[in-house]
């Protein structure tokens, strides 16, 4: 397992690598110059130009200062280097070094993409062994139906209907913000979580059912054990596979869906810092955050490799 775990690390750094490099071509092909718009302090409209007040020397000294004035490789390149020793960078606008953004920022993002998950992993089972339980019946078309549905509502649209539902109207849950207790989390969960547990309720379903027809099955029924037995200590454990494989590749989705969602609620995380810094061409936030967001999302499909030989002894890593 170890041998697999350090060849598995190996193979993050060409994907990491390339993801620097999109991104950064990207930022770079985007229209506007982050210099002319910290010197006017523009937020939008007509692009600013050298003139007026700010002259040629302004300008040029500020591209140095930043180190924008450098061919592209070789920023490319200084950004890899610092990034290997664990520098991100610092913000072109407030001069924070980007580590402590994330440091100070990201756990509200990751408890709310865990919360997420929670809901996703929790409504997704229960709904998918519902259906592979009540196979051709109207519970199983139900289920479904809500899978349909639910993998086609937006995050954000979602967020904005729980919040009209159940904070404007019903006014039981806080509508934006930090509650300072747990009910602030809940709307943004289940905006998040959803969309994701229609996805793995049709794949629990589909397993469920292929499990449900094995031999040992058969033999733990014919032993006269509770169906409640059966289900959920022989059949549950071993349909949990195809499960946990969607789980960790959505749980990079749900840390990207959680910066659209942290706007729509209002909530601190890195949702807003991107969100202005992508307005703001501020590469080196940009830069950073999705660095480290394709870092753990990379991570998280690696734990649940590792986690099939608890699911099933019967695999090997090689």
């Amino acid at each position: 397992m170890w041998l697999y775990f350090r060849r598995r690390m190996l193979t993050t750094i060409p994907v990491l690598l390339g993801v620097s490099l999109a991104i950064f071509l990207m930022l770079h092909l985007l229209p506007g110059d982050p210099v002319l718009m910290m010197l006017t302090e523009h937020r939008g409209g007509a692009a600013p130009t050298v003139t007026g007040n700010i002259t040629q020397e302004m300008y040029d000294n500020m591209r140095r200062e930043l180190g924008l004035d450098r061919p592209l490789p070789v920023q490319f390149g200084n950004f890899l280097i610092k990034a290997v020793q664990g520098d991100l960078g610092e913000s072109f606008r407030g001069g924070q070094p980007v580590v402590d953004l994330l440091r100070k920022n990201l756990p509200h993002t990751v408890i709310l993409a865990l919360c997420g998950l929670v809901v996703a992993l929790f409504l997704g089972l229960f709904l998918g062994i519902l259906a592979a339980l009540n196979r051709g019946r109207w519970l199983d078309g139900l289920t479904m139906t809500f899978a349909v549905v639910g993998v086609s509502m937006p995050s954000f649209w979602l967020g904005i209907m729980l919040l009209l539902i159940f904070a404007l109207y019903l006014r039981i849950l806080p509508a934006v913000g930090m509650a300072g207790d747990l009910r602030s989390l809940v709307l943004p969960s289940l905006a998040l979580g959803i969309s994701a547990s229609a996805i793995l309720a049709r794949l629990a379903r589909s397993s469920m059912v292929e499990v449900l027809q094995q031999d040992y099955v058969r033999t733990a029924r014919a032993k006269g054990l509770r169906e409640r037995f059966v289900v959920l200590k022989h059949a549950l454990k071993n349909s949990l596979i195809p499960v946990l494989t969607v789980a960790g590749l959505q749980f990079g989705g749900l840390l990207s869906g959680a910066v659209v969602v942290e706007v729509v609620f209002g909530r601190p995380g890195i949702g807003q810092i991107v969100v202005n810094a992508v307005l703001e061409k501020d590469f080196p936030v940009v830069q950073g955050m999705i660095l480290f967001a394709a870092f753990t999302y990379v991570l998280a499909n690696l734990l649940v490799d590792l986690s099939y030989g608890w699911l099933d002894p019967r695999v090997r890593y090689s």
